[in-house]
């Protein structure tokens, strides 16, 4: 595995089969059993208003019942405060700005299901703070919780004998401009996933890519038929395909490509405003108090709606079999 990336800095992790190039990291564990799942979670935004606490108690209530595995992709803390442009003093709740308490917030979410962790990613929102060298909450909530899985932006893990899954946080967004064509726009958005996450470094032997930061459910499913033949330099008819590390050869139309959601709403209804003047009907009755009806950045910067959820990865007999959008 260590043969799949080349460079000049290649350090041992602490962690059993692992291989830390920079901030990427490759991993080989194959897991026992012939058929398992895997619930890739991420964007949960711990101390943002708009972070939907339903839709991540029931992320866990259902890796719980099922004993599903699990992967969270980044962007698990908000980690905003007033020196960046997405502050906004009523989404990001006085008592959840701290990082630290959104780290903590977030071990005691998943502290259930902590066994069946599989990798966490760091997001750009997670990065902030690092950067600054001020407090790195992703590591911080690993060695909380007490497992052994690997940190970083960019990780690659075979998780089966026949399924190697590479994961990122990403910096993709998508949209359409399709009119008139829900269908036509999703279809559009699944391509745009593809044609983005096909860039990505050192994914000829994988099976699926998956990422975040989008807030979207985007599900590009492979393409029947891609045994391609073409001509090389050298005029012999060669099989279009790319060869992995391993020699495994994957045609970049034969994988899966995932955008896999989150728990951050587009819009925030009726939060608690203390100097907001209170809402009264025509007998004076007050209605409500100290509330207003907010957006979110998503929503003011133009993003586009969210989609509540995540993606469910399927493995069979060895093999990825099949993933799929779970909307909450």
């Amino acid at each position: 595995m260590n043969q799949l990336y080349r460079g000049a800095f290649s350090v041992k992790c602490a962690l059993k089969n692992h291989v830390l190039e920079g901030n990427r990291m490759l991993l080989q564990k194959n897991i026992v059993g012939k058929r398992f799942k895997i619930a890739f979670i991420t964007d949960w935004h711990l101390g943002n208003a708009a972070s939907s606490d339903e839709c991540i108690g029931k992320m866990v209530e259902l890796i719980g019942q099922n004993n599903w595995y699990w992967w969270h992709l980044g962007d698990a803390f908000e980690a905003t405060d007033l020196n960046n442009s997405y502050f906004e003093p009523l989404v990001h709740k006085a008592r959840t700005s701290e990082i630290k308490y959104q780290a903590e917030d977030f071990v005691s979410r998943v502290k259930p299901i902590k066994k069946r962790c599989l990798a966490l990613h760091k997001g750009n929102h997670d990065q902030r703070r690092s950067i600054c060298n001020v407090f790195d909450p992703m590591p911080y909530a690993r060695e909380q919780l007490g497992i052994k899985v690997p940190v970083a932006d960019q990780i690659k893990i075979r998780v089966a004998e026949h399924c190697t899954i590479l994961g990122k946080h990403s910096r993709i967004y998508v949209s359409s401009r399709a009119k008139g064509s829900q269908q036509q726009r999703y279809t559009n958005e699944c391509e745009s996933i593809k044609n983005k996450l096909i860039r990505t470094s050192g994914i000829a032997d994988c099976h699926a890519v998956v990422c975040g930061h989008g807030h979207k459910i985007r599900i590009a499913p492979p393409v029947e038929n891609t045994d391609l033949y073409g001509i090389d330099k050298l005029h012999h008819i060669t099989n279009d395909r790319y060869v992995g590390g391993d020699g495994t050869c994957l045609h970049n139309d034969s994988r899966y490509y995932a955008m896999c959601g989150g728990a951050l709403r587009t819009t925030i209804a009726q939060v608690y405003d203390p100097e907001a003047d209170p809402i009264k009907s025509s007998t004076g009755e007050v209605l409500s108090k100290g509330t207003v009806d907010i957006s979110t950045y998503s929503e003011r910067k133009g993003y586009g709606y969210t989609d509540l959820g995540f993606v469910l990865a399927t493995v069979d007999g060895g093999r990825l079999v099949n993933m799929e959008g779970i909307k909450l």
